[in-house]
């Protein structure tokens, strides 16, 4: 008898340097690797329409990268966490991937509530 399937939690943070707080933008519960992927890219790709252009470039640059995708990909079926991040000034966005244990149930298809939801969290203090 095997042990549980893998699950995986996509999520996206932004944290500022400044004030040291760290934002939680949405998270999802996915049940394979590349679901968990897919759910980042869009994640990035309505990041990047509300940065300049410039600094979008980096993340215009991932949703196009396929030995990068098929790195995380790679890191994920291998049941190792991945991450993304990309820097706009004082501002870092963190696009992240890891497995979980536990089953997702019929959320594995929606974008689901995280820890933090809208509120900041203090860092360091």
């Amino acid at each position: 008898m095997s042990g549980p399937h893998p699950t995986y939690r996509a999520d996206c943070v932004a944290h500022t340097l400044n004030d040291r707080r760290l934002y939680w933008l949405g998270g999802h519960a996915a049940d394979s690797p590349w679901t968990a992927l897919t759910w980042l890219a869009v994640r990035a790709e309505h990041i990047a329409d509300q940065l300049d252009s410039q600094a979008a470039l980096p993340l215009r640059a991932w949703l196009t990268d396929g030995p990068e995708h098929a790195r995380a990909l790679s890191r994920l079926g291998r049941e190792t966490a991945y991450s993304f991040l990309v820097r706009d000034g004082l501002l870092t966005y963190i696009l992240s991937a890891s497995p979980v244990s536990a089953p997702v149930g019929r959320q594995s298809s929606g974008t689901v509530a995280g820890p933090h939801g809208e509120l900041p969290a203090e860092v360091g203090k």
